[in-house]
C-alpha cells in the first residue's frame, strides 16, 4: 500500500498529539475506547494513514488484523452519512475473529479524507449519476493505490448505497457485498406526497430544505452543534458499557464542523430524495450486479428489511439477516451481533438467511463479556 503518513501509528497515533487536529484526537479517543473495552491493555493494532490519489487528494484509511496473513480478499468498511472510521470503534476490536484483513476508510469528502470543493450542484439540481461517479471514481483510485485486486465491500447506510454503486461499475473488483442497513433500496411509494401532506409544517420545511441541498452540517456549524449532537446520541443510543457516548459526541461534532462541506455533507441531498428514497433506487440495480450480495439490518431498524427480501435474486440468491437489539446504527447498537452476522455472510452459503444474531457468542465464549442484553443463542425467523 502506498501511503502518506499522518503521524499516526496504531491507535496511539504516535508523535505529538499537539500536531494532530481535533478530529484526529477525537478519532483516536473513540478507537482507543473500543479497543480498551474489549481487550484491556492488549488487543489488536490499528494502522491509520492517508492513501494519496492521482488527483492529489487523500483517503484516510485504517488497517486492522495486521498479524493475520490470509488468502482471502480484505473486508473494506464504508461508513454512513455524517460518520467516519471512528463509528466502527466497537466493531473493529471484534472483527479479528473473522480471520480477514480489514480496512476502513473515510469516504471521499468525509472525515479526515480530502474535502474538495463540490461543483456538481445542490439537491435536485445535481445529476445523481455524476454524484455517484464523484464518489465511486475516488474509491476506485484508492483501490488502485492500495494495490487491492478484489475486496469484500461492507457498507453501512449511505456507505452501503455507494458500495452497491461501486460494484455496479467495477464488479470484477468486488468479491462480495455486505450491505448493512443500506440506504436507497426501495422505490418511493406513489402515494408518498399524499401520506405526508398533513405532517407538521416543520416536516414539510425540512423536506424543502433537503430538496434544495441544505446540509445538516451547516446548522451544527452555526448553531449549538455540540448540544444538538449530544441530544441525538444520548437519546438515540442505549446506556451500554461498550457505547462511548461522550467520545462519540465529540467525534461526530468534530467530523461535522472540521473542514469544508464537500461531497460528504451533500450526499443525502444529491443521491437521495426526502424520505431517504434513492433518486436511482437500488431495488432496480442490485439484481443486475453480478456479485454475491447479503443484507444485515437491526431488529428495530427504521430501514425496512422486507425491501431486501422482496428483491429479485439475480445471479445470486441473497441472504437477509438481522441483529438483535439494534436499530439503524447496527455497528454501535450491537457490534457483537453485527460481527456474527458478517461472519455468516462471509461463509457465502446463505446459512444465515432469516436469522437474528444476538452477539452472545462473544459475551459467553470469545471475550467472556458481561451479558448486556438478550438471552444466549440465536433466533430464526422466516
Amino acid at each position: 500500500v502506498s501511503t502518506q503518513s499522518t503521524g499516526e501509528t496504531c491507535v496511539d497515533m504516535g508523535g505529538s498529539s499537539s500536531a494532530l487536529s481535533a478530529l484526529h484526537r477525537a478519532e483516536q479517543s473513540l478507537l482507543e475506547f473500543g479497543r480498551s473495552y474489549f481487550h484491556g491493555q492488549g488487543g489488536p493494532r490499528y494502522e491509520l494513514f492517508d492513501v494519496p490519489l492521482p488527483n492529489g487528494e487523500v483517503i484516510h484509511t485504517l488497517r486492522a488484523n495486521l498479524d493475520q496473513p490470509t488468502d482471502h480478499p480484505p473486508v473494506v468498511l464504508l461508513h454512513g452519512y455524517g460518520s467516519g472510521i471512528g463509528t466502527w470503534f466497537a466493531t473493529l476490536p471484534l472483527i479479528g475473529t473473522l480471520g480477514r484483513e480489514v480496512l476502513a476508510i473515510d469516504i471521499p469528502g468525509c472525515g479526515l479524507s480530502s474535502r474538495p470543493k463540490w461543483e456538481l450542484g445542490d439537491g435536485l439540481d445535481c445529476d445523481p449519476e455524476l454524484a455517484e461517479s464523484w464518489f465511486v471514481d475516488r474509491i476506485e483510485q484508492w483501490r488502485c493505490s492500495c494495490g487491492i485486486d478484489k475486496m469484500v465491500l461492507a457498507g453501512h447506510s449511505m456507505g452501503g448505497y455507494l458500495s452497491a454503486a461501486y460494484a455496479e461499475r467495477h464488479p470484477e473488483r468486488v468479491k462480495q457485498l455486505i450491505l448493512i442497513s443500506p440506504a436507497g433500496v426501495p422505490r418511493k411509494p406513489a402515494d408518498f406526497a399524499e401520506k405526508i401532506k398533513d405532517r407538521p409544517w416543520l416536516y414539510r420545511v425540512a423536506g424543502s430544505l433537503w430538496e434544495s441541498g441544505h446540509s445538516p452540517f451547516t446548522y451544527v456549524n452555526y448553531g449549538p452543534g455540540r448540544w444538538m449532537l449530544g441530544k441525538y446520541v444520548n437519546g438515540r443510543f442505549r446506556d451500554q458499557p461498550y457505547i462511548a457516548k461522550p467520545e462519540l459526541i465529540e467525534y461526530l461534532y468534530q467530523n461535522w464542523t472540521e473542514g469544508d462541506l464537500s461531497g460528504g455533507g451533500r450526499m443525502h441531498a444529491t443521491l437521495l430524495e426526502p424520505g431517504a428514497f434513492a433518486r436511482k433506487p437500488l431495488c432496480d440495480r442490485i439484481p443486475l450486479i453480478p456479485v454475491r450480495t447479503d443484507f444485515i439490518y437491526g431488529t428495530t431498524d427504521w430501514m425496512d428489511f422486507t425491501c431486501a427480501l422482496a428483491l429479485s435474486p439475480g445471479e445470486y440468491d441473497h441472504a437477509v439477516m438481522r441483529v438483535k437489539d439494534a436499530g439503524h446504527n447496527v455497528m454501535v447498537d450491537n457490534p457483537m451481533g453485527l460481527v456474527e452476522a458478517m461472519g455468516s455472510c462471509l461463509q457465502g452459503d446463505r446459512s444465515g438467511h432469516g436469522a437474528v444474531f444476538s452477539g452472545d457468542s462473544f459475551k459467553l465464549n470469545v471475550f467472556k463479556l458481561p451479558m448486556t442484553a438478550g438471552a444466549p443463542g440465536e433466533e430464526s425467523e422466516e
